[in-house]
């Protein structure tokens, strides 16, 4: 268990304690025991459960994150106009219908897009707005470098240059990987 690696005994024999009481609670249902019984093990059960999280957890004692030189954005219309772009140029070249020469353009504006993106991470505070275009932006450029390399039109993408099946070197998934 990730973060309790000191406490790991403890919190096991813990975890035993209430799995007897859950399955002693179990067995008071099925034999129709008063009512105030149960709700009784269940507080208890509840409070075992509680008590469960007051144990020390490694991110416990992981100090505040420090931002270093990154300061508040009073720029998040940079964060907005990137999004709506990316959203732009994957419906316009790398929509449904789509050529090679759509996707180079698009594969460049991606990595104009992707280095700005970067640069910004890097000045400013972290916001979730900011990791989301950063995820988006990477998605895109993976579809980007998958339909690149896909020399055959499929379902629904439809490749202008490439416009016929090709089930022989292409009935397969396209797998990309990082280049180290």
């Amino acid at each position: 268990m990730p973060g309790y690696s000191n406490h790991k005994p403890h919190v096991q024999r813990r975890l035993q304690r209430i799995e007897g009481q859950v399955r002693g609670l179990q067995k008071m249902v099925d034999d129709d025991r008063y009512c105030i019984d149960v709700l009784t093990q269940v507080s208890a059960v509840k409070a075992a459960l509680e008590d469960l999280e007051t144990v020390p957890r490694v991110t416990d004692q992981v100090p505040a994150w420090d931002p270093g030189s990154a300061v508040d954005s009073d720029e998040s219309v940079v964060v907005t106009h990137n999004w709506d772009e990316i959203r732009r140029l994957m419906w316009n070249y790398v929509g449904i219908v789509r050529t090679d020469k759509r996707l180079m353009r698009a594969r460049r504006r991606l990595d104009l897009l992707r280095e700005e993106i970067r640069d910004y991470y890097w000045r400013f505070k972290v916001t979730r707005d900011v990791i989301e275009l950063r995820n988006i932006a990477e998605v895109a450029h993976l579809i980007v470098e998958c339909a690149t390399r896909r020399k055959e039109s499929r379902g629904l993408h439809y490749s202008l240059d490439y416009p016929e099946r090709d089930d022989h070197n292409w009935k397969k998934d396209t797998v990309i990987s990082r280049q180290i």
